[in-house]
């Protein structure tokens, strides 16, 4: 099968096009340069990757073309696992439509394909135009039968958003138990993966799934459990959003004490916020929450 790489015969057309011309524009001349299929092929692989990773508009045109030729050479894995760019382009320009209908017509070519990846790609991104669509059991449907075809692949990190986003749309589903189980293999994954940062915003996601559903202290345990994680880490943005989150679980539990050390461990965190608008929410949230246990303590006192 034609590996999915720059052919070797571009270099040497790149050798003739001096070093004025940007990446793109060299790689534009080189497609122009060509009759053959597959260096054609090759070529609109490296230049829709430059054009995807520059988010240049121009990608729809050249990820078309990428997959009209991979269609002609009957690459039709190359072809699905290219298209998830273009998909993701529709969905980013609110163009759900059009992104549901190339999934779609792409999974009627499933019986030609070899990798079960292919499948999990087209149907990880049809689940995400249901989303958007609010077609959620029809997104669950979908963002699980793609975490299986990619557990099966063996791509983790696809399987693990797999069941991330479908944690979430279970969730908005009311499906409380099997949220629970899509974030508790999410975040596995991630963890063997070594991705600590998506770990723990799934954990994060699962604790405010277990306080959305009246088990505040499952979700303390469970948020301490990140807080270690975060630190260990040096994740300063999350060590934050989890102890603020203890802050307002602690705060409906009326525990006022445990609330404030929380407030003072975010303000020992100050320092390390240097975005302005994450410093500023942090300051509002502080500020708004000491004057909540204010009022709190005085309501204590005056219990007494």
């Amino acid at each position: 099968m034609l590996k999915s790489l720059v052919h070797p015969c571009i270099t040497l057309v790149f050798k003739h096009l001096g070093f004025a011309q940007s990446e793109v524009d060299s790689l534009k001349t080189a497609l122009n340069s060509t009759s053959d299929p597959e260096i054609k092929l090759s070529t609109l692989d490296a230049l829709t990757r430059a054009l995807v990773r520059a988010n240049d508009p121009q990608q729809e045109v050249f990820l078309k073309q990428y997959l009209q030729q991979a269609s002609a050479l009957k690459e039709y894995d190359l072809l699905t696992s290219k298209s998830r760019f273009l998909i993701q382009y529709y969905l980013n320009q609110r163009l759900t439509d059009k992104a549901e209908l190339l999934a779609d017509s792409l999974l009627n070519l499933q019986d030609y394909f070899k990798e079960s990846s292919s499948l999990g790609h087209l149907k990880l991104k049809r689940a995400a135009a249901y989303y958007d669509k609010n077609l959620l059991s029809k997104a669950i449907a979908d963002y699980q039968q793609s975490a299986e075809h990619f557990m099966t692949s063996g791509d983790s990190i696809f399987a693990a958003d797999a069941f991330f986003f479908g944690g979430q749309a279970l969730s908005d589903v009311n499906d409380f138990l099997q949220a629970i189980q899509n974030y508790e293999r999410a975040e596995q994954l991630y963890d063997l993966l070594g991705d600590q940062q998506y770990a723990i915003l799934v954990g994060a996601e699962l604790t405010s799934l277990y306080k959305k559903n009246g088990f505040v202290d499952k979700s303390i345990q469970e948020r301490e459990r990140l807080i270690q994680k975060a630190r260990a880490n040096e994740d300063n943005l999350s060590y934050l959003q989890l102890l603020g989150q203890n802050v307002i679980a602690y705060y409906s539990k009326r525990n006022f004490e445990k609330m404030n050390g929380y407030l003072n461990a975010m303000d020992a965190l100050e320092d390390s916020v240097t975005d302005p608008y994450s410093k500023f929410y942090y300051d509002r949230f502080k500020a708004n929450y000491r004057l909540l246990l204010a009022c709190g303590m005085g309501e204590l006192s005056q219990a007494k």
